[in-house]
């Protein structure tokens, strides 16, 4: 059965907006650990275990979406409805985020460092519960991390997992930022509410870009890369925006020339036809914030080479629904209980047990 949106939400900035601010949000009983990274960073990482004490045979990695945590709605939706399922969860907190500090100068990306830290909080988690096959399930800038990490790309960081869903993720990442940038509302709504967010999360680690008197410090960029770089702190400080933190500390940090390079460079359908893995992408065309190209028409080019590429690799499947706004999909009934079904998560779970031939 496909998605059908609630009368009401049949448009995609309410759906949107809805889904962030008045979606039921359950209690989840997270158990938290600490993953450590070879910059000598750390993640936080919250595991919810399966409700049977038998040995764990399938294991479920959540990320959020870009600057979230395992304390956001969709993610506990999805961490209880999975372990229903038997899935033993860990729900990734991406550096700064989850309420952990970071403890070295570096953030996070869509591609370059990301991955990294990603494939060290598998191979922790599979450490801790030894299951027979792992899935992993992203949203937004998560859900592009995820895409690059299929396409195994970088032999000295490799993620390991056995299947993956990208959910509402930016498949064109030039394309997204622009589209932010099309008009107030998304300007003012989306872009602002992201950007200060993670302004608000360097604040809390600016001084480990400055030295004791409050003048920039050069810090390390990313290992492979080498050197160091100066993060223009009062911009990343004072971001009104996304773009503004990836030209202040992000471009910077992970080796690219400009806030463009790094779009360009990092955009998940660079590497979706090179997917290694099973891997479910989910997208709405009422969509206001992630894109699949410049034209986000359900007939454009860009959605029609996409199906082609889906189509062409046996490990790809590519759908996109009418409605979902973003990080949405809400229940039929717009004022569902947390016991609801929700459609995105069966549908994901779904693939992820025939993926997995762990149902």
């Amino acid at each position: 059965r496909w998605y059908t949106a609630p009368r009401l939400l049949k448009n995609g900035h309410l759906m949107t907006i809805y889904a962030s601010k008045a979606r039921a949000s359950p209690t989840v009983n997270y158990e938290r650990v600490e993953v450590l990274t070879t910059d000598g960073g750390v993640l936080a990482m919250d595991l919810l275990r399966p409700p049977s004490s038998t040995p764990v045979k399938k294991l479920l990695v959540l990320l959020s979406g870009l600057g979230g945590g395992s304390h956001d709605s969709y993610v506990k939706h999805m961490a209880l409805a999975a372990q229903k399922r038997g899935y033993a969860i860990a729900a990734v907190n991406m550096r700064a985020c989850g309420g952990r500090r970071i403890e070295t100068p570096r953030f996070f990306s869509a591609y370059r460092g990301s991955v990294d830290d990603l494939a060290a909080a598998v191979d922790k988690a599979r450490e801790m519960f030894q299951p027979e096959k792992v899935a992993a399930i992203g949203w937004s800038n998560s859900g592009s991390i995820l895409i690059n990490s299929c396409a195994q790309e970088e032999p000295n960081a490799l993620v390991n997992i056995d299947a993956a869903c990208a959910l509402a993720a930016p498949l064109n990442m030039p394309a997204s930022s622009s589209w932010l940038k099309q008009s107030w509302f998304h300007s003012r709504v989306y872009d602002y509410s992201i950007g200060t967010n993670l302004a608000t999360k360097f604040k809390e680690a600016s001084h480990l870009f400055q030295m004791p008197d409050g003048s920039p410090k050069p810090v390390k960029k990313w290992e492979p890369i080498g050197g160091y770089y100066v993060a223009d702190v009062q911009l990343a400080e004072n971001a009104k925006s996304i773009r503004e933190i990836d030209e202040a500390i992000t471009a910077p940090c992970f080796g690219f020339d400009s806030v463009d390079d790094y779009y360009a460079f990092s955009s998940p359908d660079n590497r979706i036809a090179d997917t290694k893995l099973p891997l479910f992408i989910l997208n709405a065309a009422d969509d206001p914030i992630a894109r699949w190209g410049p034209n986000h028409h359900p007939d454009s080019i860009f959605l029609r080479r996409l199906k082609s590429v889906a189509s062409s690799n046996p490990n790809l499947v590519f759908a996109v629904t009418r409605h979902g706004g973003h990080l949405g999909w809400c229940p039929g009934h717009p004022y569902a209980t947390t016991d609801a079904s929700h459609w995105v998560q069966d549908t994901a779970l779904d693939f992820l047990d025939k993926a997995l031939h762990l149902g």
